[in-house]
């Protein structure tokens, strides 16, 4: 589904432009530059045309560094001095900004010292034809300056300082159709500018950030972090970075790493201002290798040049779906604020919309963690419990003493809990905070379903609680799973109601049910009680239908399935088989055995 949506405006970006195949540009600028007027370095300011037909007026500051690169021989330069790099500082209308850093580039360069040049080019050059082995390489860097500026602005420029030298640029050595394909984008930001209540959607606490958080954040691969800063107001610094792994995860079709942003500027402005930066930025950022902070690797790639539109829309794609998913209507005008450098313009750009991928998200981790509980074993509940109450993260020794079992326990319990528990150099973290939270709620839900019934259940068995208690850990996983509430009839007998709606667990309710009560059977048989005080007990299903366990189990046994489990696991009791275990049941029954 596409839909029209506002053009967002550039902000930060960061490439290095390779021109290939000539150094003349380098030795033209440098000829200009160390001679009259400049003497290497100066200040200059320049009304420069622009690709819409506009004029700029830009001021820069031009110096050079010594860097060190030995010339080449044929250069007829000295061979104990480095070559110059050359560095143009650039200031524009409003905040624009603009950088270069120009450096020569041929084959098999070397350090003065001799030691061989780590070129960027390296393998560029192996690439190229042989008679190909030189050229410029140019970093460019600078906010509020569309992409395909750069080059031309860089070329503008360098005629001017090449002409004002005394020498010729009439060949447009850096303009855009010079730039190889290849070149390496390694940062690039788009952003809106949003109605700071708009804002507030993505920002607080139930927020979108906050739903992407919980669902994302955590782990040992640090695939997300969210950072808050609400010191000035909420939503003052947001932060929510996410690695390549996450961002295919997050939506259709994205395959790069970004860190999305809500931010004001460093001093807010007050409402009654009217300044455009009363209201917040909201951007995607994408960048090479890890953020400013150091916690998270965003891309282990660059973008090329050649590929920049694409970038563009993976960025535009992502801001419109993430605003649209936290509520704010792209198609609205009143969503946004202009300022100097974004407009509120309808965009002819193509962007595909697609459906919040949260729920999705939170289904799949509450089925990991489903699928996770249903295999815990008492060794397992306590690992679980240990690490519920510890926080976010343990180190195994650690959780191992608190849970009271054994280093290699607690290693095999993370194998059966992939995707709830991780372990990375023997720290254990959860998987997100959203598997967490459920196992905590579990938790908590056996605490209060099940313990508060294991008196009167030990009560009607005519048992000790504090043995039954002990030994109850498998009926209290089936409690949990199902929310099971024990009690007694008018009569004295075993009731149990169930909480969760069988009819939302299985396509077929009927067949569901049957096989319900068949798991409590089993975990019933396991906590070393006979089945025939179980079969008596009144099943009360969340409809309010009631039945008698016997008549829920003669149909479950007419679709036996086989059913493999181990009995006490935990307490060091001699395992047995599925088939023995069936055994019993199919006695207490009265039957010879299972069917079939």
């Amino acid at each position: 589904m596409t839909g029209e949506h506002i053009a967002s405006a550039q902000h930060e970006f960061k490439a290095y432009l390779w021109y290939v195949g000539d150094l003349t540009p380098y030795w033209v600028l440098s000829g200009a530059l160390q001679g009259q007027p400049f003497e290497a370095s100066t200040e200059v300011a320049y009304d420069l045309p622009m690709p819409g037909g506009e004029t700029e007026h830009w001021e820069f500051d031009v110096k050079f560094q010594t860097g060190t690169l030995a010339p080449r021989p044929d250069f007829g330069l000295d061979e104990d001095a480095a070559m110059r790099e050359w560095r143009l500082k650039g200031r524009g209308p409003g905040q624009k900004k603009a950088s270069f850093h120009i450096k020569p580039r041929w084959r098999g360069q070397r350090h003065t010292d001799g030691s061989k040049f780590k070129s960027p080019w390296t393998g560029l050059f192996r690439e190229l034809p042989d008679h190909v082995d030189e050229g410029v390489d140019v970093t460019a860097d600078g906010s509020n300056v569309e992409p395909d500026v750069f080059p031309h602005l860089l070329d503008e420029v360098c005629e001017r300082l090449a002409v004002e030298g005394g020498n010729y640029w009439g060949q447009r050595f850096f303009a855009m159709r010079n730039v190889d394909r290849r070149s390496p984008i390694t940062t690039s930001e788009r952003y809106y500018r949003i109605e700071k209540g708009m804002a507030k959607k993505l920002v607080r606490e139930d927020g979108y950030f906050g739903r992407l958080a919980r669902l994302l954040t955590g782990g040992q691969s640090a695939r997300a972090i969210w950072d808050i800063d609400n010191t000035e107001c909420l939503g003052y610094r947001h932060t929510f970075r996410y690695n390549a792994r996450t961002a295919r995860e997050f939506l259709p079709g994205q395959e790069r790493g970004k860190q999305l942003k809500c931010y004001y500027p460093k001093y807010v402005r007050t409402t009654e201002s009217g300044d455009p930066l009363e209201h917040p930025k909201v951007g995607a950022l994408f960048m090479k290798g890890r953020n400013a902070e150091n916690t998270i690797k965003l891309n282990r790639s660059s973008v090329q040049w050649g590929d920049r539109d694409d970038l563009h829309g993976e960025l535009e794609n992502t801001l419109i779906n993430v605003l649209e998913h936290a509520g704010v209507p792209t198609d609205a005008p009143t969503s946004f604020v202009a300022d100097d450098h974004f407009s509120v313009d309808v965009t002819d750009r193509c962007v595909e919309l697609h459906s919040d991928p949260t729920p999705a998200i939170k289904k799949r981790r509450e089925a990991s963690v489903a699928a996770a509980f249903r295999e815990m074993t008492g060794a397992g509940q306590d690992v679980t419990q240990a690490m519920a109450d510890g926080g976010d993260k343990m180190h195994v020794e650690d959780l191992a003493n608190e849970a009271d079992v054994s280093i290699s326990t607690v290693y095999r319990v993370l194998e059966r809990m992939e995707g709830v528990l991780e372990n990375q150099n023997g720290v254990v973290r959860w998987a997100c905070q959203q598997a967490a939270e459920e196992i905590r709620a579990i938790i908590d839900l056996v605490e209060r379903t099940v313990g508060s019934a294991t008196t009167r259940v030990a009560r009607l068995l005519g048992v000790d609680e504090r043995v039954f208690a002990k030994e109850s850990g498998v009926l209290q996983q089936v409690a949990a799973r199902y929310d099971l509430q024990f009690g007694e009839t008018h009569d004295g007998r075993l009731q149990i109601r169930l909480g969760t709606p069988t009819s939302k667990l299985r396509s077929s309710s009927r067949l569901h049910r049957a096989k319900v009560v068949n798991e409590i059977a089993d975990a019933w048989l396991q906590v070393g009680r006979a089945l025939g005080e179980f079969l008596g007990a009144d099943i009360v299903l969340e409809n309010g239908e009631t039945w008698r366990a016997r008549s829920l189990i003669d149909e479950y046994r007419s679709r036996f399935e086989s059913l493999d489990y181990e009995v006490g696991l935990d307490s060091g009791r001699e395992r047995e088989s599925a088939l023995d275990c069936r055994q019993k049941v199919w006695h207490d029954l009265g039957e010879a055995g299972p069917p079939g």
